[in-house]
Parts: structure tokens; sequence; C-alpha cells
């Protein structure tokens, strides 16, 4: 019976009798009465009535010291049947919280798995403009990926999904903007992908613009346009044209900043909004208008 204690806890401060039955493979009048008992002890309370019954540990330090009393090997094996039963709950859809799956994964070695369903978070939460929500979900990511030594191109495409997130959070002068696009730098420099480092250079010339650096801003910017145009890429063409525009506006060349706006505008009204959200973090069609107000 100490086992139920124990895959409750190791699912989290709280949980379902649901997805405990399922796991521990008891009968439900069996595990009903186990939970009594715990409610009696003062270690757990109900939270509504069957058949959406949960419950929680009554103090979070109760259930911290029953996880930790798990040995390690043990609960690495509980951490896999509770992703697994979670995971086959939804069949081929995913979890609605897959930053939670992941973290079972994460604690049973399954690490590649566990990033993967922390990317899949960060982009629903990039899909409501929760930003600071990605941000947190593709930070995870990035340090699992460091921590384990995963391939660099996988290291890069985190860096690529979290740069837009701390764009939109911190600001373009940020320390961690310029830390997580120098990084991503380094490695796209020894790459042939041309999409992936016209990414790398949005990030920089954000970084460089805001710190009123205008010469590599709009150096960076031509070459921007230049590789958008070659590979045909309809939505760094709209970035790139922005990008110049807001070059030329603070050089004062405010006729060439207008024909670049307007150009990014018309492009951008043709493109999916997800996909422009998702690889640079804000509408385009707005940043671009704005500036265009303060011209006209």
């Amino acid at each position: 019976e100490k086992e139920i204690l124990y895959i409750a806890a190791v699912i989290g401060r709280s949980f379902t009798k649901n997805l405990l039955e399922q796991i521990v493979q008891r009968s439900s009048s069996e595990l009903s009465s186990y939970l009594n008992a715990l409610q009696d002890n003062g270690l757990v309370f109900r939270v509504g009535i069957e058949p959406f019954t949960s419950y929680e540990f009554k103090h979070a330090l109760v259930q911290e010291l029953t996880y930790n009393s798990i040995l390690k090997e043990k609960r690495a094996e509980y951490h896999r049947a509770i992703a697994t039963t979670v995971q086959s709950g939804y069949g081929h859809i995913s979890s609605p919280e897959p930053e939670k799956v992941a973290w079972h994964l994460e604690n049973c070695g399954e690490i590649e798995e566990a990033i993967g369903l922390l990317k899949l978070a960060g982009r629903r939460a990039v899909a409501i403009s929760a930003h600071q929500e990605a941000a947190q979900h593709f930070r995870h990511a990035l340090h699992m990926a460091h921590q384990h030594e995963l391939p660099k191109e996988e290291i890069e495409q985190i860096l690529l999904l979290l740069g837009p997130q701390l764009l939109a959070e911190s600001g373009f002068a940020s320390a961690e903007v310029k830390k997580v696009y120098g990084e991503a730098e380094s490695i796209s420099s020894n790459s042939d992908n041309k999409e992936q480092f016209s990414r790398v250079l949005w990030g920089l010339w954000s970084n460089y613009v805001v710190g009123a650096d205008l010469d590599k801003a709009s150096n960076i910017a031509s070459e921007f346009l230049r590789n958008a145009i070659e590979f045909d890429s309809p939505q760094d063409i709209v970035a790139g044209h922005y990008m110049n525009g807001v070059s030329q506006y603070y050089y004062g060349q405010l006729g060439s900043a207008r024909l670049s706006f307007n150009e990014a505008k018309a492009i951008y009204r043709t493109m999916p909004p997800d996909e422009m959200d998702i690889r640079y973090g804000f509408d385009f069609n707005i940043i671009a208008s704005s500036y265009l107000l303060w011209i006209n």
C-alpha cells in the first residue's frame, strides 16, 4: 500500500484518482479505501466528487519528503509509468499539458522526448502570445540540451525558438538576447543552413539597432534581405524590409524607410500569422504601421 503513496508523490502535489488507478492497478473501491485512510491521517485532502475527484497533499513538504524517500531507480520507473499512462490516454493527441509529461520523461532519462514536449509546450504558449511562459519552456529545453550534450543542430534550433520570446519578454537590448543569438551565431557560422543563419542575423540586428550601433545593424539588414530574396523566403523578406526600414529611419532616410515599411506590410498580409509569430515573436504589420505614423 505504501507504493500508492509513493506513486502519488511522484505524480506531484496534486493527483487524480483516475490516473493513480491506472498505474497502481488496484480496484476502484480498494484505492478509495486507501485514499480515505490518507485523508483520515491528514496527509491529503479530496477535491471534487466522483468521477472527477482529485487529491492534493496537505503540505508540499509531505509530498517532497515522500518523493525523496523513494530509491532513485524506483522513482525513475514511476516517472516512466506516469508519462506512458498520460500519453496513452490521449492516443495520437498530445497531452494538454506537455510540460508536465516532459518533467516525468526528464526524470526517467528520456531526454530527447522530454525536450520535444517542452518545445511543443513553448510553441503552444507562443500561439497565445504567452511569451514569458514560452521562454521558460525553451530555457528549460536548452538547459537539458546543454547538460546532456545534444548535437549542435538541436541546440541551435532551441536557441532560435528561445530568441524571439526573449525579444518580446525582455527587449532587444537584453544581455540574454545577445548571449542567445551570439551562441546561435557561433553554431550557424559552421553550417550551410542559410535559413537558420538568417534567424541568427535577425537577433543580432535587433540587439545592435537598439544599442545604436547603426552601421552594424544596417549591414546585417542588407545581408538578411539579400539572403531572404535569394532563397525566396516570404517570412524573411517581410522581416528584411522591416529591418531596412528601421535602419533607414534612424539614419534619417525617411523616404526610403517609408518604402521599406510599406513593402513589409504588403507581404505580411499574405502570410500565415502563426508562423510569423513563432519565428519572430511579434506582428510586423503593427510595428511597421507605427513607424509609418511617425514618418507621416
